[in-house]
């Protein structure tokens, strides 16, 4: 397997496996509909480093400017999964199977 994946539905249940010790390689964080992104985003801060979170923004929600500041990948939507999984592979600065 290349990559393991663990989806949650909220932030405080993704906030337990950022812990020290434990954090993932890469953190996805979707803007669509979550409540208080500006908040999310500034815990983010704190527990991982900018270069290993990818943000799907969305409309209404945070700047890209703002988010490139902040200095995560961040992609726009509409966006496909292909899409997100490209994004993926090149931050993490490798590919899957090749």
């Amino acid at each position: 397997m290349c990559w393991q994946q663990l989806a949650t539905d909220t932030w405080a249940k993704m906030r337990r496996y950022l812990r020290p010790g434990s954090k993932p390689q890469l953190a996805i964080v979707d803007l669509q509909g979550l409540p208080l992104p500006e908040q999310v985003l500034g815990d983010r801060q704190v527990l991982m480093p900018p270069g290993r979170v990818l943000v799907l923004s969305a409309l209404g929600t945070i700047e890209d400017e703002e988010l490139d500041r902040l200095g995560s990948h961040h992609v726009k939507r509409p966006i496909s999964v292909a899409d997100v999984v490209a994004t993926v592979r090149n931050a993490m600065g490798r590919s899957c199977g090749q």
